[in-house]
């Protein structure tokens, strides 16, 4: 970082149109930016690289990046369903990454374009209102019985990936076995 940009964030004796205009210039890096660290955490996590210095991934987030756990998952979520859903980076870019994150849980094949859609044209708060009321609607009618092995499972994990959020734990277990599974099964074509 250059000294001038430097001295730029702590003078506060500068013109306003001089800090919104510098604000403006970073606004395109910023959010490219915030795609792009998603990506990139996206892997650490996927192929568990903060393993040869860490014990967790939340400990290699809070001493690498200085995030907090969760705010890691939920960068990692939003940047997983752009890339299920075929979201370019460009249009992510385009929607903004706040609204986008509110509604990512909500994308599916059959309402993707009407979602981003909505994006475009609503407000946050707007956003909000119409996504997080299904949110809750659904989870009051969806009861099931986790079997005892599953949530033993389910503990271990979250021991490991240190969240309470169930499907943050179902989806390391999920990664864990595929991991594990190709794992023997290049053993195993290596033997042959």
């Amino acid at each position: 970082m250059n000294h001038e940009h430097e001295q730029s964030t702590i003078d506060h004796h500068r013109s306003p149109a001089s800090v919104l205009q510098e604000i403006r210039q970073l606004a395109p890096q910023y959010r490219s930016l915030q795609y792009q660290f998603a990506a990139l955490l996206e892997m650490v996590h996927r192929y568990q690289y903060w393993r040869s210095a860490y014990k967790s991934f939340g400990d290699y987030v809070e001493c690498e990046t200085g995030l907090k756990l969760r705010t890691a998952q939920e960068l990692i979520r939003v940047y997983r369903t752009c890339a299920q859903h075929g979201i370019s980076r460009e249009r992510v870019l385009e929607l903004g990454w706040t609204k986008l994150a509110l509604v990512a849980s909500k994308i599916h094949e059959g309402n993707r374009e009407q979602v981003l859609h909505d994006i475009k044209a609503q407000s946050y708060a707007d956003l909000k209102r119409k996504y997080r009321s299904k949110t809750s609607n659904q989870r009051s009618s969806t009861r099931f019985q986790l079997s005892p092995v599953v949530v033993a499972a389910l503990r271990l994990a979250a021991c490991y990936s240190q969240s309470n959020d169930i499907a943050d734990n179902l989806e390391f277990l999920a990664v864990s076995f595929v991991q594990n599974v190709k794992q023997r099964s290049r053993h195993v074509v290596r033997m042959n």
